[in-house]
């Protein structure tokens, strides 16, 4: 998941830092600023659903 965040979400100067307060707080307020506190953890969801290899098949045969 913290791959995730930091491939989407943070700029590169802050993607091969090791988890920690200060960088949880920046993926939690990434996510509240593009989907709104409401919407975050169904978006985080989705995203993570998403890079699930079963669902990628799925996701690449789907019609756009």
């Amino acid at each position: 998941c913290l791959q995730m965040a930091q491939r989407f979400f943070l700029p590169s100067s802050l993607r091969d830092k090791s988890l920690s307060a200060a960088l949880y707080q920046r993926i939690v307020d990434a996510y509240h600023s593009h989907f709104g506190p409401d919407f975050a953890g169904w978006a985080f969801m989705i995203l993570f659903v998403g890079e699930l290899s079963d669902f990628r098949k799925i996701l690449a045969q789907a019609p756009v």
